[in-house]
């Protein structure tokens, strides 16, 4: 009986190491920062809008021109018809993803008094940006580098 409980114990917590070291955010290597950091710097717009419970496809609103700028000390700013909305700090850190069950880069934005938000970078090019929410039926926010 004795052997059976050690044996036990010894089971959930090798289970709880794992599942502690398993859920812990990294930064982003230095190489891949310094990569999507790049091409992250400058001013995107939107064009469209993907996802969502129905997964249709919507373009972007063009009376409401929605844009994000990405500045070299780690600032961003979101406009609308070309007037700054907000300013926030981002980050870059790697972390388990909800939606792809594997670990994935996220655009960390601390905007201050607890309001932080996180996007899924599905993807980024020199001239693509595709920020996505890390849920199975989340929208997909797509942006063209102006």
């Amino acid at each position: 009986m004795l052997q059976i409980t050690r044996s036990f114990l010894t089971g959930c917590s090798l289970i709880t190491l794992v599942s502690v070291t398993g859920c812990k955010k990294e930064s982003v290597s230095p190489e891949a920062a310094a990569t999507t950091t790049t091409l992250l710097l400058g001013r995107w717009e939107l064009t469209k809008s993907s996802g969502g419970i129905a997964g249709g496809t919507y373009p972007a609103d063009s009376a409401r021109k929605q844009e994000i700028i990405f500045t070299t000390n780690g600032q961003t700013q979101s406009l609308l018809n070309g007037v700054v909305t907000n300013t926030a700090s981002y980050s870059l850190i790697k972390a388990p993803s909800y939606a792809t069950g594997k670990t994935e880069r996220f655009l960390f934005v601390n905007q201050g008094s607890n309001n932080i938000s996180s996007q899924l970078i599905e993807q980024v090019s020199a001239t693509d940006l595709v920020l996505a929410d890390d849920y199975a039926d989340g929208m997909a926010r797509h942006y063209t580098k102006r």
